[in-house]
């Protein structure tokens, strides 16, 4: 087994094997790899703070307030890579339905399946069925 021999400071002398050496060769790459994300993150921060600081140094401000819409603010949040704050709106929704080869015992039947198992799905949103109601039903 290889070793090495480093003589230190106070005169002591320490014996490394090789497989201790490469260890230690291997931590310091993880730790500058560590210490380069770690840079870059903060010249992000660094960025950002910049960004924040200009966005607001730049208006115009009157016994220390000032006005900022939100087509402004989603401007600076896209800008630092934020999502942008957007509006929430609620209405009601009519939707006209067409079916065709649903199976059952009879029209009443039909008409219980339709009711109790239609659902609708709009992009996450939270949806209430209010009424359901079968205008017309025919045997095929």
């Amino acid at each position: 087994m290889n070793t090495i021999q480093i003589t230190i400071e106070s005169g002591a002398v320490i014996n490394y094997t090789e497989a201790e050496i490469l260890r230690f060769i291997n931590k310091a790459e993880e730790v500058n790899a560590v210490q380069q994300v770690a840079n870059e993150y903060r010249a992000t921060a660094n960025s950002i703070r910049n960004q924040v600081r200009d966005f607001f140094s730049e208006r115009e401000w009157s016994d220390r307030e000032t006005t900022v819409n939100l087509d402004e603010v989603n401007e600076l949040l896209n800008s630092i890579g934020s999502h942008s704050i957007q509006t929430t709106y609620s209405g009601n929704i009519t939707i006209s339905v067409s079916f065709c080869d649903l199976d059952a015992d009879d029209a009443d039947d039909a008409i219980s399946k339709i009711e109790d198992d239609i659902t609708v799905e709009l992009y996450g949103a939270s949806i209430s069925i209010d009424q359901v109601s079968v205008d017309d039903i025919e045997e095929d």
